[in-house]
Order: C-alpha cells, then structure tokens, then sequence
C-alpha cells in the first residue's frame, strides 16, 4: 500500500503476487501537508481495517507514524522500520516529538543495528529490534581485475545528506592530473540544479555524467573501477554493500555512520573528517587512480568481507521469525537455505 496515484507503476517490477494498493494521497517525492497526514491516517484505517492484516509494517517514519495512528485499537500489530539515525531529528524537534508520541502504538520498531539502536532513548530501545538489511549477491559480480573503464561512481539521492557537492568538488581538484577519468553519480533529487551548475562552473560537463536513476544497478557497478560514498551520515551503507559485492574499493568519510562495514587500508579508504571535506576526500581517490594493483587488492578484499553477510535468506528468515512473535505467540519459524 502506498501513497502513490492508483495503477501507478512502480520503478522496480514487483512479484506478479504482491497486490499493490495506491492511495492517491499528496505526492511521494514532498514532506505531507497536515491535512495530507489527516488524510492518510483515515484511509489507512479504513483500508486496513478492512484487509485485516496479520501484521501490518510501516516502512520509514512517513509510514509507520501514521499507520500507527491509524490503526489504534484495531488490534493489528504495527511494525515500524526506522532508516534513520537519531542525529536526523536534532533540527527536526516537531518530527523527533510525533515520532515519541507515537511509540505506544507499535508493536516494535525495526532498525538496521544493534549500535543504532542503543543510540536512540531508553523509551525508544525497549521497542527496537535490530534487524540488517539484506543484500542479494549480484548474479555476475565480475572481478577487480581487467578493469578499464576509468570510472568512479556515486549512488544515491541528490539531497544534502549524501553531500555529492563535495564529491564534484573532490573531484574537480584531481581531474586535470587524470584526463582520461570520469565521474558518474546515479539518482536524481532537489540538488540536480546546484550539482549541475557546481559541474559547468569546474568545465567538467562531460566528465561528470548525472544520469538520474536506473534499473539495472548491477551494470554501473561492473562498469566502475571505484565507489565513492560522499555522504555526511547513513544508517546502513547498502550501496556500499553492493559497490563491494562487485569488487570495488570503496572511499568514504570515517566519521559517516553506517559505513562500519569498511576496513581501512583492507577493503577501501576513509577519508579524515574536517573543515575542508574536498581535499579529504581528494587524497584518497587520487591515490586509487595512481594504482590499479591498490585497487585490485582492497576490491578483491571488499569481496571477501561482505561474501555471504547479508545473505537474504538469513536475513528473511529472521523477519518471518519476528513477524511470527506478533501473531503466533512467540513462535517460530523455520526456514531452509
């Protein structure tokens, strides 16, 4: 069920099983208005009220905050999924105050570490369930080696959060010492018109592609010789997963939450904090440029580290498992590889 226009077509195919239910209310790319909200919480009522789901999941605050409302004294547990650091709600007090507010009415509360969720208040961590997200290992991954594409690749939403502003300015000071290397960041967001003039303003129009989204994920990555992650926080770095399924090293911050994942020197490299993220940045793409064996040994690693970690049919089956304790009284499920 989501927010979307009725028999809208969703980006990514869903299973021909799966029955999707577009509400047609407000607009999914924009914060809800209030009465949006008073909206959704109605309609989710009636609607699942009239489904009766086992259990009832919310995925990110937009959801689960509502459904939860929606759905008080029903008796349909709500599981909400939090996405988020605790960090996103400092200059979000109204959001940080509904989203307290709302506690009582969830079954519990997903996030996507154990450390994540000792980073929330005690009221929260007592609904809080730490649960990974899954990964599927790519069906043609390929190797760091024979790689020549001369490529560095971004992904994510253009938003000031993954920060790709100090990706192209990163970028733009090791250029002129690699002219046969570009620079692709994959997403599409509000900051496409800043990034975009950010690009034309450093004459680097055609070595810095912003192609949007993309369906077929799994072909930038074997196209790519380096992953760079420019984001000032992440809860869980799946593209970071992803990037080191498909052997790449991988560069990002190393006070960026969520990118634990990484191993200095072994599977990647994490630029030092600071005032000029540009220039931390810089150091290690550039030294990754100078050196494919560099390269090729830190994405052979990133291979190994994260083979088989988030195996999703681990990871699904500790969801049956905690989907099951809402219904079935504790019971669980059992499910084979």
């Amino acid at each position: 069920m989501t927010w979307d226009q009725a028999g809208a077509r969703p980006f990514y195919p869903l299973d021909p099983r799966v029955r999707q239910i577009g509400l047609g209310l407000g607009r999914p790319d924009r914060p809800a208005r209030p009465t949006e909200t008073l909206q959704r919480i109605f309609a989710l009522r009636r609607h699942v009220g009239r489904i009766r789901p086992d259990v009832a999941v919310g995925v990110n605050r937009s959801i689960y905050v509502p459904l939860g409302l929606a759905l008080a004294g029903t008796g349909i547990p709500v599981l909400g999924c939090e996405h988020n650091l605790p960090d996103r709600y400092v200059r979000r007090p109204a959001q940080r105050l509904v989203t307290l507010a709302t506690m009582p009415f969830l079954s519990g509360l997903t996030v996507l570490s154990e450390a994540i969720r000792c980073s929330y208040p005690p009221a929260m961590q007592r609904k809080m369930i730490a649960v990974s997200n899954p990964v599927a290992p790519p069906v043609s991954p390929g190797t760091p080696e024979g790689r020549s594409s001369c490529r560095i690749v971004n992904v994510g939403r253009l938003v000031e959060q993954k920060d790709q502003t100090t990706l192209i300015e990163a970028f733009a000071r090791i250029a002129p010492h690699h002219p046969g290397w570009t620079l692709r960041i994959l997403g599409d967001g509000p900051l496409r018109p800043a990034l975009e003039e950010m690009r034309a303003s450093h004459g680097l129009e055609t070595r810095v592609d912003l192609p949007g989204a993309t369906r077929d994920i799994a072909a930038e990555y074997r196209d790519a010789e380096i992953f760079a992650l420019s984001s000032r926080f992440e809860s869980f770095g799946l593209v970071t997963v992803e990037a080191m399924q498909h052997g790449l090293p991988v560069v990002a911050f190393a006070d960026c939450p969520g990118v634990d994942v990484l191993r200095d020197k072994e599977t990647g490299l994490l630029a030092a904090s600071g005032p000029d993220r540009a220039s931390a940045m810089a150091g290690p793409l550039d030294r990754l440029i100078r050196s494919p064996e560099l390269r090729q040994r830190l994405g052979r690693r990133a291979q190994t580290v994260v083979a088989g970690k988030f195996d999703p049919v681990k990871l699904c089956a500790e969801w049956e498992n905690l989907l099951f304790s809402f219904v079935s009284g504790g019971q669980r499920y059992e499910v084979s590889a």
